[in-house]
């Protein structure tokens, strides 16, 4: 059960940040073993999912929508974001904490807030 929690913390606090590298590495990867059937499958898999979501954002964009295109889009953008986080935090131009923002709260709130909750 040890080892299972250990892969569970290090796959979802550690690997996840490393999944856009991952998958430029696969489809790198694809592109140059093309040559051979079924890596030619996958690369042709690959390409259709990035076109999709290439054309998820163009519809968005557009103002239209259609269902076929927001899971592509969805984990194109996700990716990319990881991506860019990874990348801000490898230069040192953003950090892993998370820091609350300061919020004013006036009197009357308080006192409002007091009087709800008898």
């Amino acid at each position: 059960m040890k080892g299972l929690v250990t892969f569970c913390f290090f796959s979802h606090r550690v690997l996840r940040w490393f999944v856009p590298v991952f998958l430029l590495a696969a489809f790198s990867c694809s592109i140059l073993l093309a040559t051979q059937p079924e890596y030619a499958v996958l690369l042709a898999a690959q390409s259709v999912f990035y076109v999709m979501a290439g054309l998820g954002y163009w519809l968005k964009k557009s103002g239209k929508r259609t269902r076929l295109f927001s899971l592509p889009l969805s984990f194109c953008f996700m990716n990319f974001a990881l991506l860019l986080g990874l990348f801000r935090y490898l230069n040192r131009r953003q950090t892993l904490t998370w820091k609350p923002t300061l919020r004013q709260v006036s009197p009357e709130m308080l006192l409002n807030k007091g009087s709800e909750s008898r």
